[in-house]
């Protein structure tokens, strides 16, 4: 083995152990993920009520859930769910702070989704069209 062939080794391995070395998150970032959770918080209540209503049915009870609805909160949910656990954990490990960046952002692009749908639903009895 040649002189070259172990510099060359070194100096990516130097390069690959400096690639980590990232600037450290910024807490305004780390802040909005909590943010979010907070957001996220303060909708799931409304949701699950909604969702525990009877379903809508012609003549049915009011008030009543819009199956159609109640499966647009759920995907919306669980995709914000799993956008904000990620996030947290990068927040709480320390990640570097493009991955945080980057994960914070679609947490807050799911969970402003989540309040959205939530937010269509009526706060009166739902008609429904016979």
């Amino acid at each position: 083995m040649s002189f070259r062939f172990f510099l060359g080794a070194a100096a990516a391995m130097a390069v690959t152990s400096c690639a980590g070395l990232t600037a450290k998150p910024d807490p305004n970032v780390q802040r909005a993920v909590y943010t979010a959770e907070s957001d996220f918080a303060a909708a799931l209540p409304i949701a699950v009520a909604y969702e525990q209503l009877p379903a809508c049915v012609d003549g049915g009870v009011r008030p009543c859930a819009n199956a159609a609805l109640v499966t647009r909160i759920t995907a919306a949910a669980r995709a914000a769910r799993a956008s904000l656990q990620t996030a947290e954990a990068a927040a709480r490990s320390g990640s570097n702070a493009a991955a945080l960046t980057t994960v914070a952002i679609q947490a807050r692009a799911d969970v402003a989704a989540f309040v959205a749908v939530v937010g269509t639903i009526p706060d009166k009895p739902i008609q429904v069209k016979p």
